[in-house]
């Protein structure tokens, strides 16, 4: 990735007016209008595109089928993030993620995706997650709630984990070369469901 130009980011001016979160304000400030940085798979809301919501919440961020939905208090300096699925009557639920995680979460996880190399499987043990994860370090963040989602970096590879209940998960790992990735042959039992090495 290119290293960030001041025309990156909106001025103050762009964003007087808009009332948001300070470490939101900071991004849109920093990185805001490189919008492949948190959209790609899922979409991260523009500051004008913050819509409000119950509880004096701000919609920051909307799975890319319209299935799950995030949200920020509309003040603070970095505050909690609110999540819920996007089905009328189903309440907002507190995360143990502050808006700066959310952001890094978000940013790993478009990241994993975008890579020219990959691979993605459905249906892998806790135990070869875990095992994978001896190279694709879990970052110490805590998950979304959206499918109990972590994200992983070590060793030139980004990985996001998404559990499918009952000790299984799907993982998408991604990097800028095939080389980091080549351990994963190691991994036989892995039946993917897309790879590009």
């Amino acid at each position: 990735m290119d290293r960030f130009l001041p025309a990156d980011g909106y001025s103050e001016e762009d964003l007087s007016g808009i009332a948001m979160p300070d470490i939101l304000r900071w991004w849109y400030r920093w990185a805001g209008k490189r919008t492949e940085i948190l959209s790609g798979q899922n979409q991260f809301l523009g500051p004008h595109d913050l819509r409000s919501e119950k509880h004096d919440l701000i919609l920051v961020g909307v799975e890319n089928q319209g299935c799950a939905l995030w949200a920020s208090p509309r003040q603070g300096e970095d505050p909690v993030v609110y999540e819920r699925e996007n089905i009328d009557g189903v309440p907002w639920e507190q995360n143990n993620l502050r808006l700066s995680e959310h952001l890094i979460i978000t940013c790993i996880f478009e990241a994993v995706i975008a890579m020219p190399f990959g691979c993605m499987a459905c249906g892998v043990p806790e135990a070869v997650l875990s095992s994978i994860a001896e190279t694709v370090i879990a970052v110490a963040i805590p998950a979304w709630l959206w499918f109990s989602t972590r994200v992983y970096c070590g060793n030139g590879i980004a990985m996001s984990a998404l559990s499918e209940g009952d000790g299984y998960y799907t993982i998408w790992l991604g990097a800028h070369s095939e080389i980091p990735l080549q351990f994963l042959h190691t991994f036989s039992s892995i039946d993917w469901d897309y790879r590009s090495f």
